[in-house]
């Protein structure tokens, strides 16, 4: 039985933060610069305080991000979040900064770490990392570049374009993209790509602020380029720059043959001349899969899905519905794109996403289910603020949720042959996923790395697609403007620079921890709850070994991945 979840209680700071107004925080700040940790029960006190305030001040922002996405026409919740940035986010930053040395500065500290053993060295190495990358002058610069990143998402939540006599979002035009009818798919796509071509220089305007902002960042930090300054301010500890180059050509040696085959395949079977943008996403039998009839099914087939899955994901997503934690349908004026917002008053997420009736609904909500189910059980973890979950560790839960949850598809899918699409059409799509993956990130490497006119963008754009896309047999000619503006779509890029290549490396991830499922089912799924339950109290290496896993993404690797993927896509087609 479901149940309503609790707001739950604070020991140190219980008032409300209002994001016009700093006198509350200024009092709780003041006190705490106060003190002098010198034991390790002092210095254990001294982190829960840092850690219940930081709690607190992300779900103040937190549920004004929310609200602002569900309604990027809201004004008001604009301002507050403004408000909030300016005020709150620019005050807070140099104290937190301040706190993370009275940790590192206290005589205990070392008596502390013995005490929580990898915990605790991890820690200390990330509060190190901190203190070192911190720049006061970047907290402005910080706060500019989160409001630029809302003003992209205000730009492509309002777009729409008028289709088939009706006005219809651009997620809603993902519809059309698999419609059997080849014209209606080019139609809509081309109208999609227009919309987006009218607003090429507002949109690159706006990423011109956004590179200046982050290169002087950068700089600021003693860093050449932003690319240097961002591996390390993600704390990518357990690989190198080096090393991403190397994933990037392992996709392109490994793992772009066989994508090149089935989309030759793909190309025969629709008997066209060549692959256009607009022949990827239709169904090659002619069918396209809805996951529910109703819309209002798509909650509770999916709570049962999770209950199959394992008895407490169904528990705590039913709770999560029970308290109002979902925003699920696609609207005018909501923000594009899904994601899974960590509440910690609630031990929870709330999960935000655009579903419009398609196969991809079901993926999606599983994916950022996956990402809710890592926030529950580390739920009562301590020093979750300052031990924050590596995006390798993070999408790992996502992406391997999809993978494990696949038998109980047939909640949805209870013809047999659907079922058997929706998984083969998981599996390659976890497969094509890589080149996009790959792009991305390259993309984002070379103009950080380089020069960020607008011109050049748009050259490295085209090169990096050149080395993927071509090579995937998809024919771009006579779409050369189209072509060289789709990373405009791609609001990474925009709002949270170089997150991305964690996608790639937890999809790899994801599918060695399907295949394991593959081998023992209940095995797997045990593994994979104790990852989730790991959280962030070891190193990313380790981390992945929980799940049954390795971290890697070498040639070799990849290749026994692929040889997998091969074999599952046989099996199943």
């Amino acid at each position: 039985m479901s149940k309503i979840l609790q707001i739950r209680k604070n020991n140190y700071f219980q008032e409300d933060i209002n994001p016009h107004d700093l006198s509350l925080l200024k009092i709780w700040v003041e006190k705490l610069e106060k003190e002098t940790p010198t034991t390790v029960a002092e210095l254990e006190e001294f982190l829960n305080k840092i850690e219940e305030l930081n709690h607190k001040l992300r779900d103040t922002g937190g549920e004004i991000y929310i609200k602002m996405t569900c309604d990027t026409a809201d004004k008001k919740i604009v301002e507050d979040y403004t408000a909030f940035q300016q005020n709150i986010s620019a005050y807070f930053a140099p104290k937190d900064f301040a706190f993370k040395n009275i940790i590192l500065n206290s005589p205990a500290l070392n008596d502390w770490i013995a005490e929580h053993g990898k915990t605790g060295t991890l820690l200390e190495k990330i509060l190190k990392n901190d203190r070192d990358l911190f720049r006061e002058e970047n907290v402005v610069l910080g706060i500019k570049e989160s409001e630029l990143g809302v003003e992209y998402r205000a730009i492509t939540g309002s777009m729409t374009v008028e289709f088939n006599g009706e006005e219809k979002t651009l997620p809603e035009m993902a519809v059309f993209l698999k419609d059997k009818d080849r014209s209606v798919r080019e139609s809509a796509w081309r109208v999609r790509s227009e919309k987006m071509l009218t607003h090429k220089d507002e949109l690159n305007t706006l990423f011109d602020k956004l590179y200046d902002l982050r290169q002087e960042i950068a700089k600021n930090a003693g860093f050449d380029n932003y690319r240097d300054y961002m591996h390390q301010a993600k704390g990518r500890f357990s690989y190198t720059v080096k090393d991403v180059h190397d994933f990037h050509d392992a996709v392109e040696s490994e793992i772009m043959p066989l994508i090149a085959e089935l989309n030759q395949k793909r190309k025969d079977t629709l008997k066209v001349d060549s692959l256009k943008a607009w022949d990827m996403g239709v169904s090659l039998d002619g069918k396209l899969l809805k996951p529910v009839k109703n819309a209002e099914d798509l909650i509770p087939k999916h709570i049962t899905m999770m209950q199959k899955t394992d008895p407490s994901f169904g528990e705590n997503f039913s709770a999560m519905n029970d308290t109002k934690l979902l925003d699920l349908f696609n609207r005018k004026n909501k923000a594009p794109g899904g994601y899974s917002y960590p509440l910690y008053k609630y031990g929870a997420s709330f999960i935000f996403m655009n579903a419009v009736g398609l196969h991809s609904d079901l993926t999606t909500l599983v994916h950022e289910i996956g990402h809710a189910m890592h926030e529950f059980t580390q739920a009562d973890h301590k020093y979750t603020s300052l031990l924050d979950l590596p995006m390798e560790a993070a999408e790992l839960a996502s992406m391997s949720m999809e993978m494990i949850s696949m038998d109980h598809w047939n909640e949805c899918y209870t013809d047999v042959e659907d079922l058997r699409k929706a998984k083969y059409d998981q599996i390659e799509g976890a497969l094509k996923f890589f080149p996009w993956c790959m792009t991305v990130d390259s993309f984002q490497q070379k103009i950080y790395t380089d020069s960020g006119t607008a011109e050049l963008r748009e050259k490295a754009f085209m090169d990096i697609m050149d080395r993927f896309s071509n090579k995937a047999g998809l024919d771009w000619s006579g779409l050369e403007k189209e072509r060289a503006i789709q990373w405009l779509f791609q609001l990474h890029i925009f709002e949270i620079p170089f997150y991305y290549i964690e996608y790639g490396i937890a999809q790899l991830g994801a599918l060695a921890v399907y295949r394991e499922y593959k081998k023992n089912p209940q095995l797997a799924v045990e593994n994979y709850k104790k990852f989730l339950n790991v959280g962030h109290q070891v190193p990313l290496a380790d981390i992945y070994k929980t799940a049954g896993i390795e971290l890697k993404f070498t040639k070799e690797y990849i290749r026994e991945l692929v040889q997998f993927i091969r074999e599952e896509l046989k099996e199943l087609s």
